[in-house]
């Protein structure tokens, strides 16, 4: 029994280790962009806003996009409300510029308890009077040249589809930066996959697509009845209609701020809700990719916390594929953390790493459950 773990592990870690190394490769190629102030603001765009329950974030949200350094009137703004049950929509109207669309008017109460993010987006896309859609969230807020620099790298690369990062507000806890952490590597893998030319994931919380092909692909008939995956399965479709023509804005001034879960509980109810597409993933290369992983984790995580009770080997093997692991991942997160300004994530870096062996591990067994709460419901 030694002896095949022996052998799994080191297959399942050299695989781990050619993985990320390819990710920081594709990361330091993928070219950073800046705003150019002497390009005129010619796009006229539109951004929906999804919200449900968002009375603490929709104000700001709503003022950093009115407050953008983008021609104003060339930007409209719509508010798609999903059976909010607290006070989005009344604030929301303080605001006369933003145009605000509520679900129960369009869909009825038999909808009042559904995932409804694709029928928002649907709904926002085809009331949009703009050629260029930009999705967010309605606990988003965003820089001053956010706008600016999505439509002019539009403009620069014509692409089909644009996604840019999104990162949450920093805090002080442990559990914070290990949140922090995660989510900017997910932002690393996201610029890698899309520079590979085999994109995995996007985030409907700071993506642009043109809705011409948003029709042409039929939106987001076929999944419309899985819950998430907006953003991911609706990439998937231009790909293939449309290889090689999503990108990756790497551009600190385009990133979507977003507040982190609350605590743990909502913490893994968000990562459920994102990884159980996954296994739906149209692309078999990133639905093995993701399988492989997982199983390297686990057996990382038994080598280190469970087997080394039966045989102490088990322990002096593992710990030595960790520190392997924990290298090529430094490299990942220093080149990552650099870019983003959050190099002092990196003081928490080893007791984060080895937070990720179970959170892994065990995410990957309840993503395959699918179901998950999320903004009150039950999905």
């Amino acid at each position: 029994m030694l002896t095949a773990f022996i052998i799994l592990s080191i297959a399942f870690t050299v695989f781990y280790l050619k993985m990320v190394l390819n990710y920081t490769k594709a990361w330091l190629k993928t070219k950073e962009e800046f705003i150019d102030s002497r390009i005129e603001d010619t796009i006229e765009v539109t951004i929906l806003v999804a919200a449900r329950n968002e009375e603490e974030n929709i104000f700001n949200c709503i003022n950093s996009l009115l407050n953008q350094s983008y021609k104003k009137e060339l930007v409209e703004i719509i508010l798609l409300d999903d059976f909010s049950e607290d006070n989005t929509v009344e604030i929301a109207k303080q605001f006369m510029a933003v145009k605000i669309l509520q679900l129960k008017e369009f869909l009825g109460e038999a909808f009042q308890y559904k995932a409804n993010k694709k029928r928002a987006i649907s709904l926002g896309v085809e009331q949009a009077k703009n050629k260029v859609i930009i999705t967010t969230d309605g606990d988003c807020v965003y820089y001053k040249n956010w706008l600016k620099s999505k439509m002019q790298f539009y403009s620069k690369t014509q692409a089909k589809m644009i996604t840019s990062p999104v990162l949450f507000f920093s805090e002080e806890s442990v559990f914070s930066k290990f949140m922090e952490l995660d989510l900017i590597s997910l932002m690393g893998i996201t610029a890698a996959g899309i520079k590979n030319k085999l994109p995995s994931m996007v985030n409907g919380a700071n993506l642009l697509f043109e809705k011409a092909v948003f029709e042409e692909v039929n939106g987001f008939e076929g999944n419309e009845n899985i819950a998430s995956g907006d953003d991911v399965f609706l990439m998937q479709k231009i790909h293939q209609v449309y290889p090689n023509t999503i990108k990756f804005l790497k551009n600190n001034e385009a990133i979507a701020f977003t507040k982190a879960p609350k605590n743990f509980t909502e913490f893994v109810n968000q990562r459920i809700r994102w990884t159980s597409k996954s296994k739906k993933h149209a692309n078999p290369k990133v639905r093995n990719v993701l399988v492989i992983n997982v199983l390297f984790y686990l057996i990382l995580t038994f080598g280190l916390f469970v087997l080394p009770f039966f045989n102490f080997n088990y322990f002096k093997i593992s710990i030595v594929l960790f520190g392997l692991k924990m290298l090529v991942d430094f490299i990942f997160f220093k080149n990552l953390t650099h870019f983003f300004a959050k190099e002092k994530l990196l003081r928490s870096f080893l007791i984060i790493e080895i937070m990720h062996l179970p959170y892994i591990s065990i995410l990957g067994f309840l993503s395959l459950l699918s179901n998950y709460t999320w903004k009150g419901r039950k999905v």
